[in-house]
């Protein structure tokens, strides 16, 4: 879940990041947990921020140097100061989408695999499987290719035209992590108002839970 705007901005300044900063993230999974990251500074109100596409892997298979100094403690950076101003509009509660479920809206879109999506394979938290009404499934595997690189532009648009998201668009997943990489690739292929760039943060963790909405599944 989101910090508050006070904790990102301490966590902000702990690595020595001012607001006027290019951020340049990375993970060792390819497009895994650096798209979310790259969603929250977005929340917090900072737009210079990129993703590595592909992540270290890739980096290393391109032949790109690598320094293997050994940092067990982070040094001491110094931060001429963060301020985080949080995009409310960029976030969804559950009551949010039990609204969209009910009365229509942006379009919801699941970044679970489609086993998850339909049913047919358990929740790994134990919550109910399946998807929410009114959703559709874009497995987060549908935006990246086969080395775990982000798609290109157009590849991405082609993707997305044939999805209705006049309305918005909010993406969800396990639990609002990979969600971040569908709302990246929104982003690449041109959607980048905040109203394409909702996160269900409570994801299916949440809905999927005694205390969520309605559960269908199938396809």
């Amino acid at each position: 879940m989101l910090p508050t705007s006070e904790e990102f901005t301490q966590y902000a300044e702990a690595l020595g990041i001012n607001n006027n900063d290019t951020v340049i993230l990375y993970d060792t999974l390819g497009m895994f947990s650096a798209p979310r990251v790259w969603w929250m500074f977005r929340y917090f109100g900072h737009d210079n921020v990129f993703v590595l596409n592909g992540g270290l892997p890739a980096w290393k298979a391109d032949g790109k140097a690598l320094d293997e100094t050994k940092m067990d403690v982070l040094p001491p950076y110094v931060s001429e100061g963060f301020k985080a101003v949080e995009r409310k509009d960029m976030v969804a509660s559950l009551d949010d989408v039990k609204s969209i479920v009910a009365s229509g809206g942006p379009t919801i879109l699941d970044a679970r695999s489609a086993g998850r999506f339909s049913g047919e394979v358990p929740d790994p938290r134990g919550v109910r499987p399946g998807h929410m009404p009114r959703s559709v499934n874009m497995a987060m595997t549908a935006v990246l290719d086969d080395e775990g690189r982000m798609l290109p532009k157009d590849q991405l648009e082609r993707i997305f035209d044939k999805i209705e998201l006049k309305n918005g668009a909010v993406t969800s997943c396990g639990s609002g992590v990979t969600a971040c990489i569908v709302s990246l690739a929104l982003y690449e292929a041109g959607y980048r108002g905040n109203g394409h760039q909702i996160v269900y943060d409570g994801s299916w963790a949440e809905w999927g839970s005694d205390a969520g909405g309605e559960v269908l599944t199938g396809p």
